[in-house]
């Protein structure tokens, strides 16, 4: 038996968020992740255990990298302003990312 293929992870979310913006999120399908990517459903299936996890982990990296940039936003502000300026700057955060990554908005709502 040969030596087991090293999967990136990180990859696969890649290309299943890239699958979720250009069609939606019903078009992330294992097997549409396969095709794409080049892995086998079976190793697709041994990091995800089903579609809704591979789904979940796609939305928890993108509302991982949505919070950074929103903490940024706030520690500028906190650094320019006052507790005021840093609250504004956490509610406008949303649409200022999507400025920076339209693509976001359509995997985080």
């Amino acid at each position: 038996m040969g030596r087991p293929q090293e999967i990136d992870v990180d990859l696969l979310l890649d290309h299943a968020r890239a699958i979720w913006v250009a069609e939606g999120s019903r078009a992330v399908t294992i097997r549409a992740l396969s095709a794409r990517s080049g892995v086998s459903n079976g190793a697709i299936y041994h990091h995800f255990s089903s579609r809704s996890h591979l789904l979940a982990e796609v939305w928890a990296k993108e509302a991982a990298s949505f919070f950074a940039f929103q903490r940024a936003e706030v520690d500028r502000a906190r650094e320019s302003g006052d507790a005021i300026d840093a609250a504004v700057a956490a509610a406008l955060a949303t649409g200022a990312n999507a400025e920076v990554d339209a693509s976001a908005v359509r995997v985080l709502m």
